[in-house]
């Protein structure tokens, strides 16, 4: 039996996890494969190039984790037939994808996607709560938007979104509809120069930015000084672009509750300004990088100095 020519016929009804690789040629899961199995949970499929169609019948309802590498013909579909699925990872796959429906997954905690080149929008219908934790997108070149309205995931505790060069805007109302987030990463998104009208959501706890020229001429408009959880703040600036940044950071920017302060990439920086660090009394690590002027220090207590 060739792997190339066929797959499974039927799968062995206590399979609990099922890992698929390498199959060039293969071009459709074999309706009816998975009608006599109720156990498998897990399903890796990876490198399969000119696979395009899952069973038409739809995945097990068993089915808790499902993960799409290297699968750039595959159409993903969006029919709802994931009532168990908890966790999927879609990596440089589905290049037909261009919105992706989040309502279809009634109990999904863990979504990422990374390399789909055509993805242009998450979407969820008007009324629908999301059951998401974790939610990281990177490296999806047409990425534009999330959900109109924002996204709706009360339990939400982490969002990172990185390498979406088409990127205009974090979610709307974040401060309402994800009172759970507590780390953001928004790295490499360059268009984003606004943060959503509220604010951040208040029980952050650790924030990293990557931020545009424009973005950052706005920081006092951001609210950081309100969020009374944030222990871990790390701005960097890769492109280079915050020419004006020469002293940081301004007096009334930075909440109390910071434990640790991270600046990268401002290479006109020359002095850190005391009226903006000495309230930090909860501050213990301050992380400075790639900021080649920097020749002045205030004078304040801190645990560690790290260049």
């Amino acid at each position: 039996m060739f792997c190339n020519e066929v797959l499974l016929e039927e799968m062995p009804p206590k399979l609990n996890e099922l890992r698929m690789e390498g199959f060039h040629n293969l071009e459709s899961l074999l309706d009816g494969a998975m009608d006599h199995n109720h156990c498998l949970e897990e399903l890796i499929i990876w490198d399969c190039p000119v696979l395009k169609f899952l069973p038409r019948g739809g995945l097990l309802t068993s089915l808790k984790k499902l993960g799409i590498l290297n699968c750039k013909e595959l159409q993903f579909p969006t029919y709802p037939s994931y009532s168990s699925l908890e966790s999927l990872y879609i990596s440089h796959s589905c290049n037909s994808l261009m919105s992706f429906p989040l309502d279809i997954f009634p109990k999904l905690y863990y979504l990422g996607i990374k390399m789909c080149r055509n993805m242009e929008s998450l979407s969820v219908s008007e009324g629908h709560h999301l059951d998401l934790l974790v939610l990281e997108i990177g490296e999806c070149p047409n990425f534009v938007a999330f959900p109109s309205g924002g996204l709706p995931a009360p339990n939400l505790t982490r969002l990172k979104v990185t390498s979406c060069p088409r990127l205009v805007s974090l979610p709307q109302n974040m401060h309402l509809l994800l009172p759970s987030l507590q780390s953001l990463n928004i790295e490499d998104c360059p268009q984003v120069d606004h943060f959503p009208e509220g604010g951040l959501p208040t029980n952050l706890n650790r924030f990293v930015i990557d931020v545009s020229e424009k973005l950052f001429a706005n920081r006092m408009d951001w609210g950081l000084q309100r969020l009374c959880s944030l222990q871990i703040l790390l701005f960097s600036n890769l492109a280079g672009d915050c020419q004006d940044v020469q002293s940081f950071p301004e007096e009334n920017l930075l909440p109390t509750s910071l434990s640790t302060l991270g600046i990268a990439g401002f290479p006109n920086l020359r002095s850190l300004d005391k009226r903006g660090l000495q309230h930090l009394t909860s501050l213990e690590e301050l992380w400075i990088k790639d900021c080649p002027k920097l020749n002045s220090f205030c004078t304040f207590m801190l645990g560690r100095i790290i260049f």
